[in-house]
């Protein structure tokens, strides 16, 4: 992440660039510190003004001066980029998993690649995760972890929808967002694939894989939000 990345609200600004050494193996960034504490990593977002922040931010976000940002790639697992690189792994986890739901799960897969990005790349976070989300008072006080950052398609940063909001806020999300009804079916596409390659692994933490469960059933169940929401 770059000293001139876009900050809006309570995103950690950039201090320092730190080597590895003296027994840490990693190079390092060292921003200031975000007052919040981390959303829940298991349950379900129920309160419609805290998906609306976060709807609003990404919004700002994609509005933000691009003329400093990477392109997907290897380095941050294509985020932002064209889904298809994913094609292979989805295809095989979802036939190892063999759910009631495959049909349902293939028909949202063969959507997610019937289109792309045709704008302009916008600013894409990559990591759009409960640990990675500060609240203070129930609001949405700060962003971390740009790790992932890249400019190109923000459908990635959508799969939140699925993962951690309920059906209320998922509504609340998408109304704060001016995104095509394209966007929002390869951002299923995205949150397909995360959740199937979970289930099909091995020893995924048992956290992780009652996410991925519930994130299948509910775009199972789900393919008709996007029409009505268009």
């Amino acid at each position: 992440m770059s000293a001139d990345f876009p900050t809006i609200g309570s995103v950690a600004k950039f201090l320092r660039y730190g080597a590895a050494g003296y027994g840490y193996p990693y190079s390092c960034s060292i921003l200031h510190w975000v007052e919040g504490a981390p959303i829940d990593a298991t349950a379900l977002i129920t309160d419609p003004i805290l998906a609306r922040d976060l709807g609003q931010y990404l919004g700002k976000l994609q509005q933000s001066p691009t003329l400093t940002g990477l392109l997907p790639g290897v380095e941050n697992f294509y985020r932002g980029g064209d889904l298809r690189v994913y094609e292979t792994e989805t295809l095989s986890a979802l036939k190892q998993l063999k759910t009631q739901c495959q049909g349902s799960l293939l028909r949202i897969w063969e959507q997610a690649l019937t289109s792309t990005w045709q704008s302009p790349p916008v600013w894409v976070h990559g990591d759009i995760a409960p640990r990675n989300l500060l609240t203070t008072n129930g609001r949405l006080s700060g962003v971390i972890d740009f790790g992932l950052v890249a400019v190109g398609d923000p459908a990635c940063d959508l799969v939140i929808a699925w993962t951690h909001l309920d059906k209320t806020c998922r509504k609340e999300f998408a109304s704060a967002l001016p995104l095509g009804l394209d966007c929002w079916q390869r951002a299923m596409g995205w949150a397909l694939w995360n959740a199937a390659i979970v289930l099909a692994g091995e020893a995924a933490p048992a956290e992780q894989t009652a996410v991925a469960k519930r994130v299948l059933d509910l775009l199972a169940e789900d393919q008709s939000f996007l029409q009505n929401n268009s």
